[in-house]
This record gives structure tokens, sequence and C-alpha cells, in this order.
């Protein structure tokens, strides 16, 4: 099978389109034949060797496609599926998963656009419910509301009857009304601190000095989840995504019934894996980039 994969840790350029064996599930795991595949900023990071297994490795860990083959021990999967999820080294023409990390994908939403949902709608998700446990009539500020993590977390809030304010550029404003924000603040018109009420909760995607300006605009009994930078202070908590049982499923419904959309900025052949990562890592992309593998 062809696999865009990596020897050594560097820029896009060392990734290499390669023909390696297609991969056996093992008990407990399902075959992928992979149709589409997410691109994120952890994979950037990964390939840059700040966290993860060392080289070689097959770039990306979401994607969509068909079930083909499945272990034992699977009950709720079998070949023929059309799921979306959580893949390892997921741009590659079949992949393996844990079946935790997949639902199966509705009925009206193409493969390209399902390939970048569970990264950013499950992070989303777990780190304004599970971890700040966002209430119904609570203001939360998102950043950078219009990336893959940020359109999700706006369009949840929304659904949990929050109010949702979205730092965005003056561009993606619309695009983040759109997805359910009340309140967009224009980040480079002057700094969110100088544009903004207390909040109760705050979700950070890009880390830096905007933790600690972050935290200066939480209320009283406010909290701050951080998605990049362990916590230095109680209310500031940390969040890294694993699969939880139900969780992929949830989104899945919400995306059946249209109460979540996703939205893809613009798919490469796999052929242009490194042009999509190069696109990436300029921290400008609205909704995902995605990588097609195999057409529907």
């Amino acid at each position: 099978m062809r696999a865009a994969r990596y020897h050594k840790f560097g820029e896009p350029e060392v990734i290499q389109i390669e023909d390696v064996p297609i991969p056996e599930p093992g008990p407990g795991q399902v075959r992928v034949k992979v149709r589409a595949a997410g691109v994120n900023p952890a994979d950037s990071k990964k390939r840059r060797g700040l966290f993860g297994n060392p080289p070689p490795q097959t770039t990306g860990a979401e994607g969509s496609g068909m079930i083909d083959s499945i272990g034992g021990e699977v009950t709720d999967f079998h070949p023929g599926d059309e799921v979306f999820g959580l893949l390892e080294g997921a741009t590659a023409e079949f992949a393996l998963a844990d079946p935790v990390g997949l639902a199966k994908r509705p009925e009206g939403l193409s493969s390209v656009d399902a390939a970048g949902v569970a990264v950013g709608a499950l992070t989303a998700l777990q780190a304004l419910f599970d971890v700040a446990k966002l209430q119904k009539g609570e203001r939360v500020l998102i950043h950078a509301a219009a990336g893959g993590v940020g359109q999700y977390a706006v369009q949840l809030a929304h659904l949990r009857g929050a109010f949702v304010i979205g730092t965005a550029s003056a561009h993606n404003r619309e695009f983040v009304l759109s997805l359910g924000a009340d309140e967009i603040i224009d980040y480079r018109a002057m700094p969110f601190e100088d544009q903004i009420d207390p909040v109760d909760v705050v979700l950070d995607t890009l880390g830096g000095d905007i933790i600690e300006r972050s935290l200066s605009v939480l209320g009283p009994t406010g909290r701050l989840v951080s998605l990049t930078t362990p916590p230095e202070d109680g209310r500031w908590l940390f969040h890294s995504m694993s699969p939880k049982a139900g969780q992929l499923e949830l989104i899945a419904a919400f995306l059946a019934n249209g109460e979540m959309k996703p939205h893809t900025q613009q798919v490469f052949p796999l052929e242009e894996i490194v042009a999509a990562q190069r696109e990436s890592e300029k921290g400008r992309t609205r909704g995902k980039l995605i990588v097609e593998i195999s057409p529907d």
C-alpha cells in the first residue's frame, strides 16, 4: 500500500510516499481502507520530534473510510461499514484503529468532511464538557474559534446553551457567527482582554502569553482549559484528548441531525501531503485541511 512516511524528524519535506505492507488487525482492532485523512497541528509536532514515537512513522491520526477486516473480539463493527474517527497512521491506503475511536459515518456526510472531524470534535467536547464542566448560561471564550478545534468548540458550546465568545480575525467573523457564536472578538484590532467582560470558561488552543492574559478575564469561579500547556494555577486545567466510549457516536448523531457541521477549507491528493502540512503550519486554517486518498 502507499503511505506518507518519514524516517527522520524535520520539515514537511522529510515525508515521502512509500510502498509498505498492508497492516493486519490484531485482537480488538479493525483495519480501515482509508478514503481521506485529516491534517492536524499535532502531525507537524510529531514529525518535528516534539512528542510521539521515533521514526519511521506514517503521519496522520484521523480519517474516514471503509472497514475491510476486523480482529478478534470486535463486535460493534463489520467489514463494509463506512466509518470515521481516530486511525493509526491515517495518511495511507490502509490504517488500523481501536473501535472506541470510531463511529459509523452518517448518511449525507462525505468521506472528505468526515475525515477531519474526530480530533477536533473530541478534543472540544472533552475540554468543554468533561474538564471545564461547561453549563447552560455560562460565558465561554474560545480562542482560534475558526480553527480545527475551535469550529467544534463553538458549535458544542452553543448546543449546551452557553453564551459563546470567539476570537477570530475580521475575515473569519461571519464564519464563526454561523457556527453559533454570540460575540466575536477581533484579536488583531486590540488585545482581547480589553474587549471582554469576565467569563466562566476559557478554551486555550494557542498557548504562550494567551494563557496569562486569559486568566485575567476569568470570573470568580472561572476555569481555563489549555490544550497546549500544563497548569501553574488552580484555575488553569490541562487536557489531552483520548477516545472514550460513546463520545464519537454522540458527535455522529449531532452531525446526522444537522446540529453540527464540519468545514473543510482545502483538499489535497496524497501526493501533496508535504504541501498540506506546510499549509497547516501557517496557522490560518478555517476548519480543516484534508488529504484525499481513495475517493468514494
